[in-house]
Order: structure tokens, then C-alpha cells, then sequence
């Protein structure tokens, strides 16, 4: 399967090298499985060099003979967007990745391909240049751009949680295991996850493929559904009997 995976970098801090290895390790499983993998890693634009460079250096330590490279990508933002001018700068939704092609090209060589989450630009009208703009993109949703347009099997948000974890009103919150985008959209969710679900949701009906949520140190495991939440598509409905 081609796997785009979105690794949440919140877990990472500073000189934590040992959260980089196990997010690796837990990574390094998928290409070791068979599977095309694009890792896409969000934070502030200042530290996305930095971060992926930790996890290049870690994954080619655990890859041997495998190609491992962190590639600069852009978030094309719309020039007209209304938020890109908003002196708040609240999350600005991409309309696309430039780099998506050559993300493609170097999964056809069998490279696995690491990603910031996107340096904001616009695209300048008459020249086609891209401008940087001072917004800052929201990295879920860059992901589940990317995975459009590689054709992706599969969008993985990697956390700190195992599952996605529906909110009760009496006892403890319950995990959600596999549903539809309807379900999910459906279940009450802590007001932390319920923009990420959303994405995650949005990619399955956009695209009839799947997604999932689980823990940075289980990718596989997610896939192979011991942990983590699989939003998958609803079951096609049966023609009506004449």
C-alpha cells in the first residue's frame, strides 16, 4: 500500500532523540512490510529542517540499502484566502503541494520520503512565482492533500494516543475502534481530536480509501488492527430486489 503518514511532532521536543528513534522504529516497520511510505512532520516552519532531518538520520540507520531523503515542500495557500490576511493567523487550508509530483517519483524508486509540513506560499499572478506568506498552514490537512494527490492507500495520523476515544457523560471515555465517516461525525469527541477526525474523515469520503489514528510507537500494528481507529468507507448499499 502507499501510506501517507502524519506524524504529530508535539511528541518530540528539543534533544529528545530517544522519541525520534521509537517514532522511527515504529516507522521503519511499514517499508520493512512492503508498503510506499511519504512521512509528512508539522511544527513551526523554523524547526522543520531540524526535525527532519532527525527522523532521515534515524530512519536510514534502521533502512539498510533503502534510500531515505527529507524533501522542503510547500503549502500552496489561495492569494484570495480571507484568512491570509487575518492578523491572528488561524490555520490556513492548502489547495496544493507543489512537490507532489517529485514525492511520486521517488516512491516509484522505492525512496521513502520524509516531508515538512508545508513552507506557506501563494502563487504570484503573472510571473507563477511562489511568495511566502506570514500564515500558518494547518499540517493535517496538508497531509491528507498530499495523500490525494500521490493516490494514497492510506492517511495514518500517528499521536501519543492508541485510539481515538469517544467522550461519556458517565465513566470512562470509550475507544473507538473502526467506523465510518458518518459515525465518526456522529460521536461526541474531545474538542482536541475533533479536527484531526475530521480530516481523516473528509479523506475517506473524498477518496473511498481508508484512514486511521493510533500511536507513534504501533504503526503497523495499526494497520494490522491490534490498535488505533480505522475510519473506513461505508459499505456500498444493496440494489433494491425488483
Amino acid at each position: 500500500m502507499r501510506i501517507v503518514v502524519s506524524i504529530d511532532t508535539d511528541t518530540f521536543t528539543e534533544g529528545d532523540d530517544i522519541a525520534v528513534d521509537l517514532a522511527a522504529a515504529s516507522l521503519a516497520e511499514l517499508p520493512q512490510a512492503g508498503h510506499e511510505i511519504v512521512v509528512v512532520h508539522g511544527g513551526p516552519v523554523e524547526t522543520q529542517a531540524a526535525t527532519g532531518s532527525r527522523l532521515v538520520r534515524a530512519l536510514d540507520a534502521l533502512l539498510a540499502g533503502r534510500t531515505v531523503v527529507a524533501l522542503v515542500t510547500h503549502a500552496q495557500v489561495g492569494a484570495h484566502d480571507p484568512l491570509v490576511h487575518r492578523p491572528d493567523r488561524p490555520l490556513v487550508r492548502p489547495q496544493a503541494v507543489p512537490e507532489a509530483q517529485v514525492v511520486r517519483e521517488l516512491l516509484a524508486d522505492g525512496t521513502v520520503v520524509v516531508c515538512g509540513g508545508g513552507i506557506p506560499v501563494v502563487r504570484e499572478r503573472g510571473t507563477a512565482r511562489l511568495r511566502t506568506v506570514p500564515v500558518t498552514v494547518d499540517p493535517d490537512r496538508t497531509a491528507a492533500l498530499l495523500a490525494v494527490e500521490l493516490d494514497a492507500d492510506i492517511l495514518l495520523f500517528l499521536t501519543s494516543a492508541t485510539h481515538l476515544f469517544a467522550e461519556s457523560g458517565h465513566g470512562r471515555p470509550r475507544p473507538l475502534l473502526r467506523l465510518t465517516p458518518d459515525e465518526l461525525s456522529g460521536t461526541r469527541l474531545p474538542e482536541a481530536v475533533i479536527a484531526r477526525a475530521a480530516v481523516a474523515a473528509d479523506f475517506v469520503t473524498r477518496t473511498g480509501e481508508l484512514a486511521a489514528v493510533g500511536p507513534v510507537d504501533n504503526a503497523l500494528g495499526i494497520l494490522l488492527g491490534t490498535t488505533g481507529t480505522l475510519i473506513r468507507p461505508a459499505p456500498a448499499s444493496l440494489p433494491a430486489a425488483d
